[in-house]
């Protein structure tokens, strides 16, 4: 215990300055002011900060070190990629990150497209292209309606002759291309998230798209509903999301969908965004100022072999779910037991 308390003491005192962080480590890609969220497919170590970066230089299955010392490894099985072992990334005041490049993507996220790595686009006589510096090409993308996709060459391309912005109207295809990130827009693609009809409590079906409902998550071992209470604030400006007894017409436990990238924001009746959120000992949900980025990405999966409820509550940002964990709100594997959640109206 005594260790532990040093430990916090250690982590509020850095979490009160900027990190100064070396960009320069060979074989890492660093992450200033950074801490990584783990996955039940990971596995973490603590030891001086030289001994985690000298054991992730040699380990092939480490993923990423920082200058607490911590690194972290991909678990038996898993590839070592941060991708393939389901770690993000938050802000940490005074943490240095140091990812290992080979467990980074070839092609790195970017806010409001859809990633295609080693692949080009084949234009059709619907479309026009162009080229310029990446950077200018990602801004003329994010300007233009018109813009289909941008390239790490430069390239863009637009829908000419008034043809609907997207892919399928355009006429447009993609074929590999080794070594080239092709950035397609997420409104240009036509990507819904995995969300279908799911089912009530009551294992009917709903009326309607269910982005124009105010919904509950009521889970499904126990009368408990996701609950947007405010009572346990977080560091960041954030409020932990609860479990409690389900209530109808409570407005803290009523949600919307609203469509985010290839996803969606749950958004409670204040106009905020179910958030992830992670910190020493805790990795939950919550409630946060919306702002479209990949931590409030979710989507609705099917925990059933029909297809049909209960539902995990999946987090695009890193792949787990939310889950009830002795009745208060974690992140987790998506399993039928912690993460099940009937889906239906207040």
């Amino acid at each position: 215990m005594e260790r532990i308390a040093i430990l916090l003491a250690i982590a509020l005192l850095c979490r009160s300055a900027s990190a100064q962080c070396n960009n320069n480590i060979k074989g890492f890609v660093t992450k200033p002011d950074t801490n990584w969220a783990r996955s039940d497919k990971t596995q973490e170590s603590q030891t001086a900060p030289a001994n985690a970066q000298q054991i992730c230089n040699l380990d092939p299955n480490c993923l990423a070190w920082n200058n607490f010392g911590y690194y972290i490894l991909a678990r038996s099985g898993t590839a070592p990629t941060v991708a393939a072992a389901g770690i993000s990334f938050k802000p940490y005041s005074g943490m240095c990150t140091y990812v290992k490049a080979s467990a980074l993507p070839s092609c790195p996220e970017k806010e409001g497209y859809i990633t295609r790595s080693d692949t080009n686009w084949a234009r059709s006589d619907k479309t026009q292209e162009s080229q310029t510096a990446p950077a200018n090409a990602q801004q003329i993308c994010n300007l233009d309606p018109n813009c289909l996709a941008w390239n790490s060459f430069g390239y863009y391309i637009l829908a000419q002759g008034g043809t609907a912005p997207t892919v399928a109207a355009a006429g447009v295809s993609f074929t590999p291309y080794d070594k080239l990130c092709t950035y397609v827009k997420a409104s240009a693609a036509q990507a819904k998230p995995s969300i279908s009809q799911p089912a009530t409590g009551t294992g009917s079906s709903m009326a309607g798209p269910m982005a124009n409902q105010v919904l509950s998550f009521r889970h499904k071992a126990a009368n408990l509903c996701v609950t947007a209470n405010d009572v346990q604030r977080l560091l960041l400006g954030m409020t932990r999301l609860a479990l409690s007894t389900c209530r109808s017409s409570d407005q803290t436990q009523g949600f919307k969908l609203v469509q985010n990238g290839n996803a969606y924001s749950i958004v409670d009746a204040k106009g905020r965004c179910v958030t992830t959120y992670s910190a020493i000992f805790v990795r939950t949900a919550a409630m946060s100022r919306c702002t479209n980025g990949a931590d409030q990405r979710w989507t609705l999966t099917s925990l059933s072999s029909g297809g049909k409820g209960p539902y995990g509550i999946k987090s695009l940002e890193n792949g787990s779910c939310i889950t009830n964990m002795r009745n208060m709100l974690s992140l987790g594997a998506c399993d039928m037991t912690a993460a099940a959640f009937h889906v239906g109206p207040v």
